[in-house]
C-alpha cells in the first residue's frame, strides 16, 4: 500500500499531542486492567478470565479505531479491498490455530508467579485468546503512530528514527517504573525496537501490511510461548502429564483456567502447616481405602458417569469426579479425615480439603457452604459433615453438583470413580454403614438418624441394580 497523508482535520493537532493520546490510550488499557478486574472479582492473569479480558481489550481497540477514525478512512480508502483483508485475516487465523495446537503439546510449567509477567510462562492455550485481541490494540496504536510520524516527518529514514526513539522509549519507562524481570523487559524492548524494520514498512508500502504486521505481533507471542515450554528457564519445571481426555460433561468448565486454589503445592503446604496437624494426620493411617462410599448422601454409584480426565481446556483435563446432586444435599467424608483449608476461590468456588487415610488427600468443591465447626486442622469422623452442594465457582450457572478429588500423596489426581462405584462385599458394608449412621468426631454436626439417613447410607454404599435401584435411591 502506497504511503498515504493524514486529513487536513487530523493535522491540526501537534504531534506532541497526537504522541501523547497514544500513550494515554496504550496506558488507560493497561492501567484500567489492574484497578478494574480486581475491582471486579477477577484475577489480574489472562489464564483465568480469558474472555473477560479480551472483550475488555475489544473495547480500547473500538475506542482507539473510533478516535482516529478519519486517519484510518483516509489510509484505507485507497485501493482498499476488502477481500484481500479478509483471505489474509482467515489464513492468519488458520497459523494461529495451528500452533496454538502445537503449543497445547505441552505440558505446562510450574514455577514462581509473578502477573503479569510470568503470565506467558505459566500460560494455557486460553491465555492467546485475550492476548489476541490486545496485541490487536498494540496493533492499531502502532499504525496510528507510524501514520501520524509518516504524514509529518515526509522522510521515511527520520519516521523510522522517530518510531525506534518512541517505541523504544516507551518501553524502557513502562520497565522502569514496573518490577518487570530484567529478562523479560530487554525481551521486549529488544522486540520492539527490532519491529522498526518491519512494522512501518509492511504498513506503508504493503497492501494488507496491517494483518502481517498483526500476524507477526502475535506470533511473536506464540513461539516465544513454544520455545519457553520446550526449553523452561531456571526455576521453572513441566507438570506431570495429565489425564487421557475423555468427552466433555459440563459446558461451562470450558471458561475456567488450568491453574486453582488447591494445587500440589498448597497441599503440601497446608499439610506441614503444623506439628499439631502432622500428629492428627500421623493418626489417620497409612492404609489407603479401596473403596468409598458415596459423599453426597441420596446419591447412589449409578447416578453418576465416570469424567475423569474429561477435556476442560486444551491442554487441561477434569481433575476429579463430578456428582450431580439436589442444591444443599449433605456432603460427607467417606473416611476419618483432618481438614486442612477452607476457603473461596474462583474457579473452585466454596471449598474444603481434607487429609485422609493413606496419605491422601480429599477435594470438595463448588458447595453452597462448609459445615459449621469445619474449620482447619477440625477432625472428622467417618461420616462426618462437610458441608452442602451447590454451585459455587466456575459451576455457577450450572446445575447444583459436588466435585470431588483424590490426590495422591505427591497431590497428583486420581480417578474417583472406580472406587466410588465398586461393588463392596458384605464385610465391608458392614463396617461402613455403622460409622455412616454414628455421629462424627468432636463438636462437629452429626449426620440424621432415623430410616431417612439409613436409607441415605444404603444408596451411598450400594452401587446401583437397576431400576429398583434407581427408584429407591433417586431425591
Amino acid at each position: 500500500m502506497p504511503d498515504h497523508a493524514a486529513t487536513d482535520n487530523d493535522l491540526k493537532a501537534p504531534l506532541y499531542e497526537v504522541l501523547a493520546t497514544i500513550a494515554a490510550l496504550w496506558a488507560f488499557a493497561n492501567a484500567g486492567y489492574f484497578f478494574i478486574f480486581p475491582a471486579l472479582g477477577y484475577p489480574i492473569d489472562y489464564n483465568e478470565a480469558p474472555v473477560a479480558i479480551a472483550l475488555y481489550f475489544l473495547f480500547w481497540t473500538a475506542l482507539s479505531i473510533n478516535y482516529f477514525r478519519r486517519l484510518f478512512s483516509t489510509w484505507l480508502a485507497p485501493g482498499a479491498s476488502l477481500w484481500l483483508y479478509g483471505a489474509l485475516s482467515f489464513g492468519f487465523a488458520g497459523v494461529v490455530v495451528a500452533l496454538v495446537h502445537m503449543f497445547s503439546q505441552f505440558p505446562a510449567l510450574q514455577g514462581p508467579e509473578l502477573a503479569p509477567y510470568t503470565d506467558l510462562l505459566l500460560s494455557t492455550p486460553w491465555y492467546f485468546l485475550p492476548k489476541a485481541v490486545e496485541v490487536w490494540m498494540q496493533q492499531i496504536l502502532i499504525t496510528i503512530l507510524v501514520l501520524e510520524l509518516n504524514s509529518r516527518l515526509g522522510s521515511y529514514k527520520k519516521l523510522l528514527i522517530a518510531y525506534a526513539a518512541t517505541f523504544g522509549l516507551a518501553h524502557v519507562v513502562l520497565f522502569g517504573l514496573s518490577s518487570a524481570p530484567g529478562a523479560y523487559a530487554t525481551i521486549m524492548t529488544l522486540a520492539a525496537l527490532c519491529s522498526t524494520w518491519v512494522f512501518p514498512r509492511l504498513i506503508l508500502r504493503v497492501r494488507g501490511g496491517l494483518v502481517y504486521a498483526y500476524a507477526i505481533h502475535l506470533m511473536f507471542y506464540i513461539l516465544l510461548a513454544i520455545v519457553l515450554h520446550a526449553w523452561p528457564p531456571p526455576g521453572y519445571t513441566l507438570a506431570a502429564p495429565t489425564a487421557q481426555a475423555q468427552a466433555p460433561s459440563h459446558v461451562y468448565d470450558y471458561w475456567t483456567s488450568q491453574a486453582g486454589a488447591v494445587v500440589p503445592e498448597s497441599i503440601s503446604e497446608w499439610r506441614h502447616s503444623s506439628t499439631t496437624v502432622g500428629q492428627k494426620i500421623a493418626r489417620l493411617g497409612k492404609k489407603t481405602t479401596m473403596f468409598l462410599p458415596m459423599p453426597v448422601f441420596g446419591i447412589g454409584p449409578g447416578h453418576i458417569e465416570p469424567n475423569f480426565g474429561a477435556y476442560r481446556l486444551v491442554g487441561r483435563t477434569h481433575e476429579g469426579q463430578d456428582i450431580p446432586a439436589p442444591a444443599g444435599s449433605t456432603v460427607v467424608s467417606p473416611t476419618e479425615a483432618v481438614v486442612l483449608q477452607t476457603g473461596v476461590a474462583a474457579r473452585e468456588g466454596i471449598y474444603v480439603v481434607t487429609a485422609n487415610p493413606g496419605n491422601e488427600t480429599f477435594v470438595y468443591m463448588h458447595l453452597d457452604r462448609a459445615a459449621p465447626g469445619v474449620t482447619a486442622g477440625a477432625e472428622l469422623g467417618q461420616g462426618g459433615l462437610v458441608g452442602y452442594v451447590g454451585t459455587s465457582g466456575n459451576a455457577a450457572g450450572g446445575p447444583p453438583m459436588l466435585h470431588f478429588e483424590i490426590r495422591d500423596k505427591d497431590g497428583v489426581p486420581t480417578d474417583p470413580y472406580p472406587r466410588l462405584a465398586g461393588r463392596l462385599v458384605v464385610k465391608k458394608m458392614l463396617i461402613y454403614l455403622p460409622a455412616l449412621l454414628a455421629p462424627a468426631a468432636g463438636t462437629y454436626t452429626s449426620l440424621r438418624h432415623g430410616p431417612s439417613a439409613f436409607v441415605s447410607a444404603l444408596c451411598a454404599l450400594l452401587p446401583e441394580y437397576g431400576n429398583l435401584s434407581r427408584f429407591f435411591c433417586r431425591s
